[in-house]
């Protein structure tokens, strides 16, 4: 549960004020920033499924999760050096340890595809949950070592 809880905390916060994190973003900038709206969509929409707020149905969380592994596969291309500037939310610290920036990205995808393969076995959206939330700890992970604060 308490994993839920900050899963949920995560989409809060990478939804929460997205849309004007965006004005003024062009190029790459705009590109990263609306994978990470997507991503936070889509988490957003898992959540609401394992909160009972809508019919879980596997095949979303499987579609859904397959392109949050998609978004996921592109970061190191996302994030070319230097692009940290306004408005962009990026901080310096993703290139000065870029290994630790790769690692995340890559957990991030290894979960999202975790996530795929328990929603085609899942018979509700209590049988997604752990895969959810360790899919959200990436988000976290990633939000608290390399994003500007609000």
């Amino acid at each position: 549960m308490r994993a839920l809880l900050w899963t949920g905390l995560v989409v809060l916060i990478i939804g929460g004020g997205a849309a004007l994190a965006h004005t003024g973003a062009t190029g790459i900038v705009k590109e990263r920033m609306e994978a990470m709206m997507d991503v936070a969509a889509g988490m957003k929409a898992i959540g609401a499924m394992i909160k009972g707020e809508t019919a879980f149905d596997a095949g979303a969380v499987a579609e859904t999760a397959n392109r949050l592994a998609g978004h996921a596969s592109r970061m190191e291309r996302l994030f070319p050096e230097g692009t940290n500037a306004a408005p962009s939310e990026a901080r310096a610290e993703i290139w000065a340890d870029w290994d630790r920036f790769v690692g995340i990205s890559e957990q991030m995808n290894a979960r999202a595809m975790a996530l795929t393969k328990a929603a085609a076995a899942a018979k509700d959206a209590q049988d997604i949950r752990d895969a959810f939330s360790g899919l959200g700890a990436t988000c976290k992970d990633c939000h608290a070592a390399f994003r500007q604060k609000k």
